[in-house]
């Protein structure tokens, strides 16, 4: 049975576009700016039902589901380009990885806390330039606990692999992702949306990373 989808790997990760204030508020507030709002990571594909497992931090906490999910959202898939023989290990043993937090929560204390963050940055800015601007995702205040959003959860998967995927000592909001693509850290390889048929995108050639690679080198 030919597949409705575009050919994706376990680990890959997709980005659904955002909607309504907090879209925008995401859009505008930090930067680089990036319309994409909720991050999740790729399984295995179900061959007798055309659909591929996700696993993704929503608001009851770590989760398995289906890609189809989101098959009348806007979605964009992202890869991560490197040329180090191990990717596809990386990728498949990320979702792994994220599993064993299956019964995690959700991290409605972070989010709290990243606007604070954004408020604290523009009193600074309020009283040094006299107006606010948009904030640095590196300049929010960051710290872990055992609760993941969205982002953090897809990051974590990679980190627990051996991969640096997101600066683990940077907020890892929707910014830091949009830092990886605009570096060809992280490639398009798919996307569709509402009206639009599926499409799958041709990765660059890969990339030797520079910023961040595996853990056991960066030691």
């Amino acid at each position: 049975m030919e597949s409705n989808w575009p050919e994706l790997k376990p680990g890959d990760i997709f980005a659904v576009k955002g909607e309504g204030i907090l879209a925008w508020l995401n859009q505008k507030l930090i930067k680089p700016e990036t319309d994409r709002y909720h991050f999740g990571i790729i399984g295995d594909y179900v061959s007798w039902e055309d659909d591929y497992i996700i696993l993704e931090s929503i608001d009851k906490g770590i989760a398995v589901g289906r890609i189809s999910f989101y098959k009348n959202s806007d979605v964009k898939v992202y890869r991560i380009n490197n040329s180090d023989e191990n990717a596809d290990y990386y990728g498949r043993h990320a979702t792994t990885e994220l599993s064993r937090l299956g019964r995690r929560k959700y991290d409605y204390l972070l989010c709290l806390k990243i606007a604070l963050g954004v408020f604290k940055l523009w009193l600074v800015q309020v009283a040094t330039l006299h107006r606010p601007t948009s904030v640095n995702f590196w300049e929010i205040e960051y710290a872990t606990n055992s609760a993941f959003i969205c982002t953090e959860a897809a990051a974590t998967a990679y980190e627990r692999a051996g991969y640096l995927l997101l600066n683990p000592r940077e907020c890892q909001v929707p910014s830091a992702y949009q830092e990886q693509i605009d570096n060809g850290r992280l490639v398009e390889v798919a996307s569709w949306s509402p009206g639009l048929a599926l499409s799958s995108v041709m990765p660059v050639k890969p990339v030797t990373c520079t910023h961040f690679t595996s853990i056991k080198e960066t030691a």
